[in-house]
């Protein structure tokens, strides 16, 4: 799992690469978590880019969930931004895809030129 994170000053964006399973989500959630307490709920959102993820298991779901919740006692709106075939299936599978905030990557470089248009 390559995880790239990169800052604005009220934004995240975390983008994953790989696999999100196993002992890969704890870094994947310890990076993220670091850089949101940085922010100290200045931070607006957060963006997951999951069109690289070539898959998910129940422990990368949980992380994506744990972040989720976190985001939202930081003030801080957790978007994911289009999800592979294989993120949105695992999404689609346990009921989450209507749990999140899901945009496609046109619709979030509107919304966050200043992470997207790089």
């Amino acid at each position: 799992m390559e995880v790239r994170i990169s800052e604005s000053p009220n934004r995240i964006l975390v983008a994953l690469e790989g696999d999100l399973v196993g002992e890969a989500c704890g870094r994947v959630r310890d990076e993220t978590l670091k850089r949101l307490r940085a922010k100290e709920k200045r931070c607006e959102s957060v963006w997951v880019d999951l069109r690289r993820v070539t898959l998910i298991d129940s422990i990368g779901l949980g992380v994506l969930m744990g972040l989720k919740a976190t985001s939202r006692q930081h003030r801080a709106r957790l978007i994911l931004v289009e999800p592979s075939r294989a993120a949105q299936s695992a999404l689609d599978a346990v009921g989450f895809a209507d749990l999140f905030d899901i945009v496609g990557l046109k619709e979030a470089a509107c919304q966050a030129p200043d992470l997207f248009a790089r």
